[in-house]
């Protein structure tokens, strides 16, 4: 073969081979997709590429130019990611511009925009102009349509959106993590939920901001269109306008979701027909609106008011707010609020209004809720009875505003939410331009809280509501009247290592106790307060008003707390969180759902107990008043009363189960469903409970539970000494037996009915019964109390030695008589250590 023929053969192999990998470069300008070494974006036909080929919607990008999409108009540019197939990767713009992106079409196509679905994917750092994104279908947003978990950090979008329902600047419909970004522009919808910013949000919403001019039909905000999740620290510029219901300046439409130190300077208007329209929020609906104001000027018709527009729920709370911009509205209109059937406190407004219609007022136009510590200059608006008229010269003195929190003043908390300078009106101090974030000591992460050490640190944690927390000591809150939770919100982690916090006074209107609200991230162990006097509307509690999915662990208080509805004495309304190992001593009173630990539960109950007195009207309880999930292993001995659903542990049981519990209170119903244990079971499980006290009614009432329906009732027990009526209010059962005292201190009382007493099964019993007395949880007896005499003292001692060193009581005699403290089958030094860290105690906990 010539040397030119063998190099004809070799350039041939080489371009094969050049082919055959060429593919894995073909695409991008570099990488393998991997978080290590991402795909390198560098050209438009990069970007483009990247929608083209959803195999790679799982790897990781990385932006090393600016690129200008021009090229790519109309329908041309591949969105990266649909419903069928999520974006799940990496996506780093960093820092780099993408302009002139656009995807317009005038067909119905759904989930428009750079990416269109994504799921568990992190955005960062990206950076969009000149944007342009219009369809006749659903979900278009700048950055993305539809973002559902991940996180999306330090991204903006300058353009516009247009879509009908949930368009936003930056996302369309978030269910992800959102913080540092911002859009700018404009956002139309023809129907719900358009929002500057985002759509709908169901998540979480950090400091971001809007400047868009907004236009929609429902649900329109000028930074969120409808909102479920949290928003903290964001606020929007633009103007919103629209043509349905439910049009806020920052929020149309608040569903239960989480807004705080937020604001909204756009203007707010809609069309004729309109309802529910707010220079902050149109329509909250069960949601919670705190620190946040609105300065731009609102024209509604039906509803209409400079912070909110309707407010209604009995979780609908507004809470240290204000407006400033005129208010123009019909029937009903108000300064702050238009109709109120929720909670407003602790708000003002100078806003001036004109009006037309009966309900007006110049701080809320009609009100069938709460309104407490709210103020309005007078001659703006109509004086009808619903928050107090201050002059213009009050209006700027500190001393007319009751309950307000001012920095500097700890009459009314330590929390320091409001300022007011000299010849001024009330600001928060958050958006103060001199505002100072307090110095806790110590990193504030898991390995290094914060430590509290006085009142003025633990006023301050909302500040940083996601950190981690620690007492340092013992803090006496005496002398100061807290005019709303201490810590009205909070998501991270507070031990209170076991110090004590005394004379806790707060009185508010609703979400009331030590902490507000706590979010499903937040843990609050080992708090122990003394002395609480709390007075508030719903939700009102010493440790929590609202659990949301947090856990409660080792936390106990005594006291007093008063309230209307879902009151308790550790938690309000433990909604889907935990409570373990908690108690309440005192007395409890409320409405609806009421109990001495927890008013309403529809998460876990675990080794707890109440002792004292409890009251109210429907769903009353002596350690729950209304349960919807589970209680285990707890007990109450306080004395109840109520009108309908009253019973010794627990008010109404729904769809829902108590397991290896008692309660030992009398009870007493003025109507009907009154109970022993329970007041009204429907298809629920109560399984190994006994009630002792006594039970009387004019209505229907029975010795363990007052009416069962559906339910399941098995291996109970009441004593029918004590209350000789029949086990159920509405007939009987055989697993619901009344005994007599002597039969109910009797171990085989319990023990033919399948009741754990015993070691033998190689796990712990649930229950222990001593000669001549009813059974206990073994959870109340102190570890080291061998004799059970109720110390741990030298008869435990004596057991000790006798058996010391002996080493088969895994087999011999119930561990040795219980000597053998740690089950390790041997009695030993570890066991006299355990003996020594309990010396002298009380054995058997019960109060």
């Amino acid at each position: 073969m010539t040397s030119c023929g063998l190099y004809k053969k070799n350039f041939l192999t080489l371009l094969v081979l050049c082919f055959s990998i060429s593919p894995t470069f073909a695409k991008y300008s570099g990488g393998t997709g991997t978080s290590t070494d991402p795909y390198l974006i560098e050209t438009p036909q990069d970007m483009n590429a990247i929608g083209a080929d959803s195999n790679d919607w799982n790897k990781c990008f990385k932006l090393i130019a600016d690129i200008n999409m021009a090229e790519f108009t109309g329908t041309k540019y591949k969105i990266i990611g649909n419903s069928t197939t999520q974006f799940t990767g990496v996506f780093d713009g960093n820092a780099q511009v993408i302009s002139n992106l656009a995807y317009i079409t005038t067909n119905y196509d759904n989930y428009i925009g750079m990416f269109g679905r994504t799921s568990q994917a992190i955005l960062k750092n990206i950076s969009i102009v000149n944007a342009s994104f219009s369809t006749k279908g659903v979900y278009a947003g700048g950055l993305v349509a539809y973002s559902n978990g991940g996180i999306i950090a330090n991204c903006y979008v300058i353009g516009s959106v247009k879509g009908v329902d949930n368009n936003g600047g930056l996302c369309g419909r978030n269910n992800s993590k959102i913080i540092d970004c911002f859009s700018n522009g404009s956002v139309t919808g023809s129907g719900s939920n358009t929002g500057g910013f985002c759509g709908r949000n169901d998540s979480i919403i950090t400091n971001c901001y809007s400047s868009n001019t907004v236009g929609g039909d429902y649900s329109v905000g000028g930074f969120c269109g409808i909102h479920y999740g949290t928003i903290d620290k964001c606020y929007s510029t633009g103007n919103a306008y629209g043509g349905g219901k439910y049009i806020g300046g920052f929020c149309g439409s608040n569903l239960g979701g989480k807004i705080r130190n937020s604001f909204s300077n756009g203007n707010t208007s809609s069309s004729n027909t309109s309802e529910a329209v707010g220079g902050f929020c149109g329509y909250n609906n069960n949601g919670y609106i705190f620190n946040c104001y609105a300065t731009g000027i609102i024209a509604g018709i039906y509803k209409t008011g400079g912070v909110c527009g309707h407010n209604k729920g009995a979780t609908g709370n507004i809470i240290n707010c204000y407006s400033t911009g005129d208010v123009t509205g019909y029937n009903p209109a108000g300064g702050i609020c238009g109709q109120n059937e929720g909670a407003i406190a602790d708000c003002y407004t100078i806003s001036y209004l004109t009006y037309k219609g009966a309900y007006t007022g110049g701080a809320c136009g009609k009100n069938t809720g709460a309104v407490i510590n709210c103020y309005f200059i007078e001659d703006t608006g109509t004086d009808n009875g619903i928050g107090e008229s201050l002059t213009e010269a009050q209006m700027k003195q500190q001393s007319s505003f009751m309950g307000f929190d001012f920095i500097d003043d700890n009459t009314d908390g330590t929390c320091s939410f409001w300022i007011m300078k000299p010849e001024n009106y009330p600001k928060l101090y958050i958006f103060d331009i001199n505002f100072v974030s307090h110095q806790f000591n110590r990193q504030g992460v898991t390995t290094d809280p914060y430590l509290i050490g006085d009142s003025n640190d633990l006023g301050a944690i909302w500040q940083q509501s996601e950190s981690n927390y620690k007492l340092a000591n013992n803090i006496n809150l005496k002398g100061i009247k807290w005019s709303l939770a201490v810590i009205p919100f909070f998501s991270g982690s507070f031990d209170a290592n076991n110090y004590i916090m005394s004379n806790l006074t707060i009185s508010s209107s609703s979400y009331s106790g030590l902490f507000g609200t706590i979010e499903s991230t937040a843990i609050i162990k080992n708090v122990v307060i003394e002395d609480v006097n709390i007075i508030g509307g719903n939700y009102s509690s010493s440790v929590c008003g609202y659990n949301s999915s947090g856990k409660i662990i080792n936390c106990r208080s005594n006291g007093k707390v008063n309230g209307l509805s879902n009151v308790g004495g550790i938690c309000g309304y433990n909604s889907s969180g935990l409570l373990d190992g908690c108690y309440f001593i005192g007395d409890i009173a409320g409405t609806n759902n009421t109990g001495v630990l927890c008013g309403y539960n529809s998460g876990k109950i675990i080794n707890c107990f109440s002792t004292g007195n409890v009251s109210g009207e429907i769903n009353v309880g002596g350690l729950c008043g209304y349960n919807y999930n589970n209680i285990k292993s707890s007990y109450s001995m306080a004395n109840v009363s109520g009108i309908e659903n009253a019973g010794g542990l627990c008010g109404s049981n729904y769809f829902a189960t108590i397991l290896n519990s008692f309660s030992s209170g009398d009870v007493w119903g003025s109507g009907y469903c009154t109970g022993g244990f329970c007041g009204y079971d429907t298809n629920g499980n109560i399984c190994k409970c006994y009630s002792t006290g006594d039970v009387n009614s004019s209505h229907i009432y029975g010795g363990f539970c007052g009416m069962d329906s559906g339910g399941t009732l098995s291996d109970c027990f009441w004593n029918k000494e004590i209350c000789d009526a029949n086990g159920l209010g509405n007939g009987t059962s055989s697993w619901v037996v009344g005994r007599t005292t002597a039969e109910m201190k009797t171990l085989s009382t319990f023990t033919n009915a399948g009741w754990d007493f015993s070691y033998t099964d190689g796990n712990e019993a649930v229950w222990y019964i001593s000669e001549n007395d009813y059974p206990i949880l073994t959870w109340q007896i102190s570890p080291v109390d061998i004799s059970t005499d109720g110390k741990n003292n030298f008869k435990d001692f004596a057991s000790l030695a006798k058996y010391w060193m002996r080493d088969d009581c895994a087999k011999y005699n119930n561990y040795c008589d219980w000597a053998d403290l740690d089950f390790s089958g041997r009695v030993d030094i570890s066991d006299l250590w355990e003996l020594m860290n309990y010396w002298l105690e009380d054995g058997i906990y019960e109060y």
